[in-house]
């Protein structure tokens, strides 16, 4: 049976199979028809098992046009509620009009303000901020049809059972609940006999996550810029057979997939953008063994159905254990052993161990690669593409002459050879001096690196970053525009993904803060607050934009070693160095004392204006 049997609605199937899915899982075909008929409903399965789409579907399939809130999602984290407003925004992709909203604590609550405003049918937030906004006002419940509690044993486990029972008081009592939770502790049962209606439904669906036998799966634990870098390293060791790697998303796979061919891989992109003429082109290409390594997202990937795949390399961690099983599914086939590695940072330690337990396995830690096994790992790629190439001996006559006459001018055979190899493989060379360096081998346990401002000063944060096409330079420019600082006051600087950071002087950064309400970048509002002495540092395996603070002088000059130093994710702009003497100068940073930054960096240094603090004293 398949989702057409629901009477969802036709655009809601289109949203279906933008969403990958074929056929409902065994939580969907429970529960579905009961809650089309709008029974409340007691749901007892694991996560993993399909039952985002289980309570979305129904609620989506029965919203009016009513300008109001129709359904609020409670979730016990963060993480859940976003894994379930992107599911939403696939599922509604053929459903323009339908609007959603995303409430948790930990960001700011000016831009969530604006998102009730625009009159969302559907609220997805953690309990906490949910009650936040009820008691504001900006969340009304008046009209709520649909309620749903999402892991209601985890929210019992964190202590939010007393804030769920305040937003269910604050509810219409003819709503219809939906509650989903692993287990049924005491607590959830007073719940459901207090708030569910008596004529409830109770369905229990026991797991069925279960990974093959055939794929060996290890967790690469890396911080989060090296994850490019241990891909490449991964596809020095893995020479026989494809790799497949999966990103979160279509803007992933291609960028992955641009640095991979610029590096010389036989790499293409397959995600949904693509046509499909151009998808299947993909798809031949890596069944006839053109393609090393193939970059996807979960959807464009579903139904792919491979022999050569040797390996699948989870870049990002899948959405939930239901994602993860399908994605290795596609190695370790037609009886052959197949291996599956998930690179892992730090930060996603909470989230990694959550899939494991979904999954009721221990996954092994993938052993950082040393020096010896890129070398072995390229030797054996060598003599692999050798045994291809000797395959056909006609496409080899005029290479063998050469050898030839080599030889009858007095070289060695063996020698020859080899130079002709090292000119070969002018990219991988074997020689030891030129293999890259090992990564560092982390635990979860891996104490987090902090950069602390200098004295005096204090860490500004702004609620924009690179998403919203934010550069350093735009920072600085609102902050002098203000009148607050002057641009050799701004320290450190670093734009991330979603939010940025800037050093600033304590009195600057108060008098910035106070006039957070007015400040705009690029014709959008923007939100900034003290965030602290101290940021985490994302690139601890490199050398800090400051320099060493314990070598510090009191007598401080003018700028050195500072710059920006950028990856594909974030931005950073050095602050003051911190080994300052009585030479002082006018530079603020230079290739000579940074190597691993990119030309677009030194463009912007160069046209900044330079800021003489001090003169050098002559010796």
């Amino acid at each position: 049976m398949g989702f057409e049997a629901f009477e969802l609605g036709e655009n809601l199937l289109k949203g279906i199979q933008t969403a990958g899915y074929e056929n409902p899982t065994a939580i969907q075909s429970a529960t579905i028809p009961l809650l089309m008929k709008g029974i409340d409903l007691i749901g007892q399965a694991q996560t993993g098992t399909g039952k985002t789409a289980a309570f979305a579907l129904p609620i989506l399939a029965k919203l009016t046009q009513q300008r109001a809130v129709q359904a609020l999602i409670l979730t016990p984290t963060r993480e859940l509620a976003i894994q379930i407003s992107d599911a939403l925004k696939l599922y509604t992709s053929h459903l323009p009009k339908v609007k959603t909203a995303l409430l948790y604590g930990g960001q700011p609550i000016g831009p969530q303000f604006h998102a009730l405003q625009e009159n969302p049918a559907i609220v997805i937030g953690t309990p906490g901020r949910v009650i936040d906004h009820v008691n504001r006002g900006s969340l009304k419940l008046n009209d709520l049809k649909f309620l749903v509690l999402d892991e209601a044993d985890e929210m019992l486990r964190m202590g939010f059972i007393d804030d769920v029972e305040y937003i269910l008081s604050h509810t219409p009592e003819d709503r219809q609940t939906i509650l989903f939770s692993a287990t049924m502790p005491p607590e959830i049962l007073r719940i459901t006999q207090k708030y569910i209606k008596a004529d409830r439904e109770w369905i229990k669906i026991e797991g069925e996550n279960r990974t093959s036998d055939d794929v060996e799966q290890s967790y690469w634990l890396v911080y989060p810029e090296q994850k490019f870098e241990a891909l490449t390293y991964l596809l020095e060791l893995k020479s026989e057979g494809a790799l497949l790697v999966f990103a979160k998303t279509r803007k992933d796979t291609t960028e992955i997939t641009d640095m991979l061919q610029a590096k010389g891989y036989h790499a293409d992109a397959l995600n949904g953008e693509m046509t499909q003429n151009l998808r299947e082109a993909v798809i031949k290409r890596l069944r006839d063994g053109r393609l090393k390594v193939v970059v996807a997202t979960d959807i464009a990937a579903r139904g792919l159905d491979i022999q050569g795949v040797s390996c699948v390399v989870n870049y990002d961690l899948p959405q939930d254990s239901e994602s993860y099983i399908h994605r290795i599914g596609r190695t370790g086939r037609a009886g052959k052993q197949g291996e599956a590695i998930m690179l892992v940072s730090p930060k996603e330690k909470r989230s990694f161990f959550e899939l494991s337990h979904q999954l009721k396995q221990k996954i092994k830690q993938y052993p950082s690669p040393t020096p010896a096994d890129i070398l072995k790992g390229r030797e054996n790629a060598l003599k692999e593409n050798l045994r291809d190439v000797m395959e056909d001996e006609n496409e080899l006559t005029a290479y063998v002459k050469v050898i030839a006459d080599l030889i009858a001018e007095g070289f060695d055979a063996t020698l020859a050879s080899a130079a002709a190899l090292r000119l070969a493989c002018q990219h991988r060379q074997l020689s030891t001096s030129q293999l890259p360096k090992a990564l560092p081998q982390l635990t979860f346990d891996t104490p987090k690196k902090k950069l602390r401002a200098h004295y005096g000063n204090v860490f500004i944060k702004f609620t924009v970053g690179k998403a919203q096409n934010i550069k350093p330079k735009d920072l600085i420019d609102l902050i002098t525009a203000q009148g607050v600082a002057k641009n050799m006051d701004v320290g450190l600087l670093r734009v991330d993904e979603n939010e940025s950071f800037v050093e600033l002087p304590k009195a600057s950064a108060e008098a910035l803060t106070q006039k957070s309400n007015r400040l705009k970048l690029q014709g959008q509002a923007v939100e900034c607050f003290t965030h602290g002495y101290e940021i985490e540092d994302l690139n601890p395996g490199k050398s800090s934009a400051r320099g060493d603070r314990d070598q510090r002088s009191s007598n401080r000059g003018g700028y050195s070693g500072g710059g920006y130093s950028g990856g594909s994710n974030r931005e950073y702009r050095g602050g003051r160095s911190d080994s300052r003497g009585d030479s002082r100068g006018d530079s603020r940073g230079g290739k000579s004392s940074r190597t691993d930054r990119s030309a677009d960096d030194y463009v912007f240094l160069q046209k900044q204006r330079r800021v003489q603090v001090g003169t050098p004293k002559k010796s």
